[in-house]
């Protein structure tokens, strides 16, 4: 039990699960599957990811992702996103208003790829799974935050409004039990999570809906 709780633990500081989570997520959110697209997507996110929040680079993950980037598709839509998550690092973090919108927006330029409807949808997901990491952070967090505003309270109102949405536009998209099944992890997870609350309902449970769904549309296309 120990031993798998440290391995969690790894994945979780090393950023690797939230890799595997965005090279899920492309399954969902392109209408053709590019596995160059996969890798690129993989080491792209662990750089990334190790970037923002240890400001170092890592040329392990650095030389993957420059190897398949030739390989990829609609590099534009790539750049892009890496220069909103150079705007992130240096100006938009500190916009509490924008922060959310920012890694939406990040997070869903790919769904251009199968229309504004899809683009909708994924960018209320991700800001919805977004706004709770500030709430667990809230102490911690040198930055004006949604909770920081609001209060927890009214944070998790809007999140919950938030994720209405994103279920009301994506039923059209997501099969019924899929989003029955998010919505009731999700929920629980909103009601779990507290300033410094373990991080078990953000890195595991709500970074773990962005795998699911990926792996659900995989699933339903083969």
């Amino acid at each position: 039990m120990h031993l798998t709780i440290s391995m969690i633990k790894h994945f979780i500081r090393t950023h690797i699960f939230i890799s595997l989570c965005a090279s899920s997520y492309y399954l969902f959110l392109s209408p053709i599957i590019n596995y160059y697209n996969l890798i690129f997507i993989f080491f792209s996110t662990l750089t990334t990811y190790k970037y923002l929040t240890e400001n170092k680079l890592n040329y392990l993950t650095i030389i993957p992702s420059l190897l398949t980037f030739y390989f990829i598709d609609h590099h534009e839509l790539y750049i892009i996103g890496a220069i909103l998550t150079f705007l992130y690092k240096y100006k938009i973090r500190s916009i509490w208003y924008l922060k959310p919108l920012c890694i939406g927006i990040c997070w869903s330029i790919l769904a251009k790829l199968t229309g504004p409807y899809t683009f909708i949808s994924s960018l209320l997901f991700i800001i919805s799974l977004s706004i709770p990491y500030d709430i667990r952070q809230m102490s911690s967090d040198n930055f004006k935050t949604i909770p920081k505003v609001l209060g927890i309270y009214k944070t998790k109102l809007l999140c919950v409004i938030i994720w209405t949405f994103f279920v009301f536009l994506g039923h059209n998209i997501i099969e019924a039990h899929h989003l029955l099944i998010m919505s009731s992890i999700y929920l629980i997870c909103l009601f779990k999570i507290q300033d410094k609350s373990s991080p078990i309902y953000s890195h595991i449970f709500l970074d773990g809906l962005i795998f699911y769904l990926g792996l659900a549309s995989f699933l339903k296309q083969i």
